[in-house]
């Protein structure tokens, strides 16, 4: 402590001294400086530059006008060309008028402000500022040895002193304490198998033997609970990493101490990247106030289930279960353990479904309530008007007929009870029929029919009539549905190889690309039929997707928005599973 006060109060003694002395420097340069700037004897200032930066320690001299340009300088070549650095210290001198001093880096800074002819109005005006800085570097460093001259000979001291008390203890308690160290280190490293044995102290054993034999019971008790601790931990740590449910650990302050890879995965991130965060920072905005109410329920010491909706990192909604239960240590809240199981899909489905009844329910409302109409209306006496009434009435009633059927062909898809029988069938003939039964429906919107006929004959294929027959009712019901009035439907076929390629194509309002994807899923609808609240059940084309799957074929959809869609199947000419049945 003597030694520190002691090299404290050196410095500070050096750096006073070296501090006075620049200031001293720095009024003498500041009265000469003054008179030739006054009488713009630049020359002379700068021989007086020159001259004064071979005094002992000083780093350099330089004289600064209010522009921050450079009057004289140490060196030469600067002279006329602006200030190379910036400092406050120039700042300050100029607009508080007085000297301002600083030490930096071993250098004492001093700066002088310039001010114009002495005794004179214009004594106030500041027409420059002086650097002076000098290196006190030298000083210090000799200062240092000393006073490391001075601490060896005090350790040198107290290392005599202490020398023969060491001896006198070394071999009682150093010596024996050392072989306990070692015995301690080879234990963690694993090379030590036995206990660790101290010889005793004249003759007989003492705290040293007491310690390590401590040691050894503690190290063999230490080592089992260890293999217990690491055996628990892995297990644990197995199942919550191979969980196929989220699973998340949170501390009091609501933030994850841990998730395990299925959770992270349900957002599209890394554990890594959750760890830290809220719960909050991953759930719909339109659910913080549910998760409020299940955190405060779970403080009050109570478990909760309940279902949320997460955001993944592309934005998508995540419908999830979350079962969770609180965490207390010494009678305090700290945290919750979460389940969350991924319910995207039956929530994806329930809504699905919820939407296909009530379209459903819509669908068979309108042509019945129409057909209850007509049959009203064939009772008056106006005889004329019967016949329109008739059509209309067959009209929708075919049209209940054909969504009854879709509803019953999926019923059997969705039950696995769905077959078709394979038969020859010609396919011009049956593209025909299927252009005749929805002739009605396109006659009512304007529509044209196009059936553009091959040039050559195309080959008899096998297939299900019946079931190519509904395909097709549905490709065309979909391209008048969705076609503007007036349109025109283009239907071809043509032979290539093995197969027949049957193409639909309208003009209509098209299917928007992200729809594209799952435009064939069941009960899924585009948006823009949606929003245009045009009729429909969501079902026609998974219908036809499944009916191509079973007669071995193939669906393609091709659609631009408010261009119009084309709609492919391809036929084999003879399935390769060629029975009289397939399931």
């Amino acid at each position: 402590m003597t030694l520190l006060i002691f090299y404290s109060a050196t410095t500070a003694s050096i750096y006073q001294g070296a501090k006075a002395r620049a200031e001293v420097l720095s009024n003498e340069f500041e009265y000469a400086v003054e008179i030739m700037a006054a009488e713009n004897d630049f020359f002379s200032m700068q021989r007086l530059v020159e001259k004064s930066s071979l005094l002992e320690d000083v780093i350099q001299i330089i004289v600064i006008d209010t522009q921050n340009n450079v009057l004289a300088h140490t060196n030469y070549k600067l002279i006329g060309q602006p200030l190379s650095f910036t400092s406050s210290m120039i700042n300050e001198s100029i607009v508080q008028h007085r000297k301002v001093s600083q030490i930096v880096e071993g250098h004492v800074i001093f700066v002088t402000p310039l001010h114009g002819q002495i005794y004179t109005i214009e004594y106030q005006d500041v027409i420059g500022t002086l650097w002076v800085e000098i290196d006190i570097t030298p000083t210090i460093a000799l200062t240092q040895r000393l006073f490391i001259i001075v601490t060896l000979l005090a350790v040198a001291i107290s290392l005599l002193f202490f020398f023969g008390y060491y001896l006198t203890v070394k071999s009682i308690i150093i010596d024996r304490l050392h072989e306990v160290e070692v015995g301690i280190a080879r234990h963690l490293q694993g090379s030590l198998p036995s206990a660790i044995m101290i010889k005793s102290s004249f003759g007989s054993e003492d705290e040293i033997n007491t310690l390590a034999q401590t040691y050894n019971y503690l190290i063999t008790s230490l080592q089992d609970s260890q293999k217990k601790l690491k055996t628990e931990r892995d297990f644990a740590l197995l199942v919550m990493e191979s969980l196929r449910e989220g699973l998340t650990i949170s501390n009091a302050e609501q933030r994850f101490e841990y998730v395990n890879p299925a959770y992270a995965g349900l957002l599209g991130l890394t554990p890594d990247q959750i760890i830290g965060r809220s719960p909050k920072d991953v759930t719909h905005p339109d659910d913080f106030e549910k998760n409020s109410e299940e955190e405060n329920l779970r403080k009050s010491g109570k478990s909760s289930s309940y279902e949320m909706r997460l955001l993944a990192s592309d934005g998508n909604e995540v419908h999830v279960l979350i079962s969770s239960v609180p965490r207390f240590q010494d009678g305090k809240f700290a945290g919750s353990i979460a389940v969350i199981t991924n319910i995207s899909q039956r929530a994806r489905l329930e809504q699905m479904k919820s939407d296909f009844i009530n379209r459903a329910s819509h669908e068979l409302r309108t042509p019945l309530t129409t057909a209850i109409l007509m049959a009203e209306l064939l009772g008056t006496p106006a005889e004329e008007d019967k016949q329109q009434f008739l059509t209309t009435l067959k009209q929708q009633l075919n049209r209940q007929r054909l969504l009854l059927n879709d509803i019953l062909v999926a019923g059997r898809i969705e039950n696995k009870k769905f077959e078709v029988f394979l038969s020859p069938a010609n396919i011009m003939a049956v593209i025909e029929e299927a252009i005749s039964s929805v002739k009605p429906q396109a006659d009512a919107r304007k529509i044209a029919i196009q059936l553009k006929t091959p040039e050559e004959t195309l080959s008899e294929i096998r297939t299900d009539r019946q079931s190519l027959i509904q395909v097709l009712l549905n490709l065309l019901s979909n391209a008048i549905k969705y076609s503007h009035p007036h349109g025109q439907i283009v239907v071809s076929a043509h032979q290539a190889g093995e197969s027949i390629f049957v193409e639909v194509t309208d003009q209509g309002m098209g299917i928007p690309e992200q729809d594209l994807p799952h435009i064939a899923t069941r009960f899924y609808r585009a948006k823009n039929a949606a929003q245009m609240e045009i009729q429909g059940t969501g079902i026609g084309l998974y219908i036809v997707s499944e009916i191509m799957q079973s007669l071995g074929g193939v669906l393609k959809i091709d659609s631009i928005e408010n261009e119009g869609t084309t709609v492919t199947i391809r036929l084999p000419i003879k399935p390769k599973d060629d029975h009289d049945a397939l399931a």
